[in-house]
């Protein structure tokens, strides 16, 4: 599942993922996504996966993937939150997929991650 979290700024879409996501997910992600896109224009993400655990099927990893990449220009940055020794080496394997920065941050530092998605500079 997911949930979307506000955020200080308008610039910013926070989106936190919980256990496994499924297709219907990705696309109530994908809507909300939408919905900011049109509201803000080009913007700034940050995606909590410390509590993330892959997704229910192949499809919706697939659904995702398709997401991503129909994006890959609609946004600044991309800050990414969570626990896994593996993130760091996601946000390195996410430039290749996108223009925008990714950076990978803890999740104890997700107020930093939020900051460093909301400052253009």
């Amino acid at each position: 599942m997911f949930r979307l979290v506000p955020t200080d700024s308008d610039i910013v879409l926070r989106v936190d993922c919980d256990g496994k996501l499924s297709t219907q997910d990705i696309a109530g992600i994908h809507a909300a996504l939408h919905r900011h896109l049109e509201a803000e224009g080009r913007t700034s993400l940050v995606i909590g996966l410390a509590n993330f655990e892959g997704y229910e099927s192949g499809t919706a990893l697939k659904k995702d993937f398709q997401m991503d990449v129909k994006h890959r220009n609609d946004f600044w940055r991309v800050a990414l939150i969570g626990d896994q020794s593996w993130g760091e080496w996601g946000a390195t394997l996410g430039d290749l997929f996108s223009s925008a920065e990714l950076r990978w941050f803890d999740a104890d530092h997700a107020s930093h991650a939020v900051a460093w998605a909301a400052s253009q500079d």
